[in-house]
């Protein structure tokens, strides 16, 4: 591979999705960008600490993990910027005026922008979350307004500055005033939809659900709402309800802080969990409340396997949870003080906000910091998720809708373009892990092979009509002709050769040109769709002459 052109750095407390949001897009950020700007630029990535398996992880994304040896310590500060540059030097990071330092709001944007006025290059920042919307409400006034001046000073500071989703892009701009803010949306988590709905109603609730995040997660707002539906379903007659108590709901709560709880011990704490939601529903039911997790696997089963997720938050910068039962095509009520709801009344001229269910969470300075009116809103908006079967087929709508366009390649292609960095051109080649590398193609923009789609991922029935969703398995009587040209492909005869194959509409052009992409890539060809926009100059430039 040709010596990368520029480096960025990026500054992150952990490497994956240890200490919550900013460290799980950063570690999705990077991935997609490494892969897609490696051959322009060395993507790297220092953090205070990082295991053996981090390093793996990080090698298999392209990204070069850097690690301050700090095992135990949370805080970046720019105190370490001897640490910092003595790592990078042992490791001969290429350094110069070209260099980006990336910095995550004020958890590593301090450490970026010293990092630049030391070393050269530019410092860019991400906006994260907005204390001049809630930090008051959340504490008090006198620690928003002196996270507010230290923002201010931060992001005035920097060369280059992002923020995740429109709320957060808006906030920003009142701290900026130049104008000169890139919205970054995420890309959406790829997670299989299930089809049907489970057979009894399910709800989720996840995030850092700890006391200190009680007034702006608006938790026990969602454990009341959700035990008053069970306790007004049972006490109406003659109501057919999915919160009947005979028809067993459940809610599961993921993310609570037992460790920060009142309660010393974790089976007290839950304990007042579940009091607390018999009060409301005026009987026990199935709660289940489970501590935060890093495994993505587990939460996103978690979401996938839900009738509805629930994000009532007072104030959210983006919402990252309601974005994951987005992807999973489960039916989301959110609330409408979020960057993600704001997306979606943005995106084409807000076409799918009605696919989500919207709330407005009025909130209290008293405990238990939410008005008796929240409480009736979100019983009548899981009413209408729980008992309208419409809402199922519109979330597998919206999911498919927004995987087409918001996707963690498009997310780094736009940090890269906020950078200045032109890589409309480049060639995305993705390098996997060494054991499996010799078996695995390269990558290229302009070259795809469409995934097989089905009900279950959420798609439509009218979308299944295509060759691509294979809803049958490919026919045998065809694999005589399908092993011709593979014969043909695998012949050392020509080191360049072009065939050429004809038939009438609808004889299955399509599904047999699919099936022998996915047959050559199992084998390690380079194989796909070539791209609407496909020119012979941009394959050249992509790097398949060499």
């Amino acid at each position: 591979m040709a010596q990368a052109l520029n480096t960025l750095v990026s500054f992150a407390t952990s490497w994956g999705t240890r200490f919550g949001g900013i460290n799980s897009f950063n570690y999705d950020l990077l991935g997609a960008f490494a892969i897609l700007c490696c051959r322009q630029v060395e993507t790297v990535c220092v953090v205070l600490w990082a295991n053996d398996e981090d390093f793996v992880d990080a090698a298999s994304k392209q990204v070069r993990l850097i690690s301050l040896g700090l095992e135990g310590q949370k805080h970046f500060s720019p105190e370490l910027k001897s640490s910092v540059r003595n790592a990078l030097d042992a490791e001969k990071v290429s350094l110069g005026t070209d260099t980006v330092w990336l910095g995550h709001d004020r958890i590593t944007g301090d450490i970026a922008v010293a990092a630049a006025h030391a070393w050269k290059g530019r410092s860019a920042l991400i906006h994260h979350m907005s204390y001049s919307h809630y930090e008051a409400f959340a504490e008090n006034s006198v620690d928003a307004r002196g996270k507010e001046d230290q923002q201010r000073a931060l992001f005035q500071s920097a060369d280059v500055v992002m923020a995740v989703g429109p709320l957060l892009r808006d906030a920003l701009l009142d701290l900026r005033e130049d104008g000169a803010v890139a919205m970054l949306v995420p890309g959406l988590p790829e997670i299989d939809a299930k089809g049907a709905a489970p057979r009894n109603f399910k709800a989720i609730l996840s995030g850092r659900l700890s006391e200190d995040a009680r007034k702006i997660k608006q938790a026990h707002l969602g454990v009341a709402a959700f035990s008053q539906a069970i306790r007004v379903a049972d006490t109406t007659p003659h109501l057919d309800n999915v919160f009947l108590a005979k028809r067993q709901p459940s809610l599961l709560l993921r993310g609570v802080d037992f460790e920060k709880s009142e309660s010393e011990q974790i089976g007290e704490a839950e304990l007042e969990l579940r009091c607390f939601a018999e009060q409301h529903a005026d009987r026990a039911y199935n709660l289940k409340a489970l501590p935060f997790t890093t495994d993505r696997k587990a939460l996103f089963t978690d979401i996938r396997n839900a009738s509805v997720a629930m994000m009532p938050s007072w104030h959210e910068g983006f919402g990252l949870v309601a974005w994951e039962a987005i992807a999973a095509g489960v039916p989301v009520v959110i609330s409408d003080k979020s960057g993600a709801y704001q997306m979606l009344e943005e995106w084409q001229e807000g076409l799918y906000k009605g696919h989500v269910t919207s709330i407005d969470v009025r909130g209290s300075n008293i405990d238990p910091f939410y008005k008796e009116q929240d409480i009736q809103q979100l019983v009548g908006a899981l009413n209408v998720v729980g008992n309208d079967s419409s809402k199922r087929r519109q979330a597998a709508s919206l999911r498919e809708a927004l995987a087409a366009e918001f996707t963690w390649t498009a997310c780094a292609r736009a940090c890269a373009n906020a950078l200045g960095w032109d890589i409309s051109e480049s060639a995305t080649t993705s390098v996997p892990s060494v054991s499996t590398a010799a078996q695995t193609p390269l990558e290229f923009d302009w070259l795809s092979c469409p995934g097989r789609s089905s009900a279950a991922m959420g798609h439509s029935d009218s979308q299944l009509l295509r060759a691509e969703a294979a809803v049958v398995p490919f026919d045998k009587d065809r694999e005589p002709f399908l092993n011709l040209q593979l014969d043909w492909v695998k012949a050392p005869t020509h080191s360049l050769a072009i065939r050429l194959l004809t038939g009438a509409g609808g004889v299955g052009k399509t599904r047999l040109g699919l099936e022998l992409c996915q047959r050559l890539r199992e084998s390690g060809w380079l194989s796909g769709i070539l791209s609407s926009e496909f020119t012979a100059s941009s394959m050249a430039r992509g790097g398949l002459s060499s």
